[in-house]
């Protein structure tokens, strides 16, 4: 089985509910996560057992021992995050946590 390897930008809560689920993910395992703050990224790196962590977006998007990235940052920024990815040949996964339209 191919094992890829995740980097997951931003720290917050469906952050967390991502590593989780990766976790039980066949052939997935989290190398890195990265966080505006330093430190935010070593504490969540650190629940993880996530081996690297860095202060800023472009550091991970560079990694090239990266796979995939999830983008968990805020809506507003998920563009900009995810043409930083691509621009480094990362494929990224990209949830819309926006609401369903009403049903008809």
């Amino acid at each position: 089985m191919t094992q890829y390897s995740w980097g997951i930008l931003g720290t917050g809560k469906i952050s967390h509910k991502f590593a989780q689920g990766l976790r039980e993910a066949a052939g997935a395992r989290l190398s890195c996560v990265a966080s505006r703050s330093t430190q935010k990224a070593k504490e969540f790196a650190k629940v993880y057992d996530i081996p690297k962590f860095y202060g800023s977006y472009e550091e991970l998007a560079k990694d090239p021992s990266v796979d995939i990235v999830y983008i968990g940052t805020l809506h507003s920024l998920h563009c900009e995050n995810t043409l930083l990815c691509l621009e480094n040949k990362k494929p990224c996964f990209v949830k819309n946590h926006l609401p369903s339209p009403p049903m008809r």
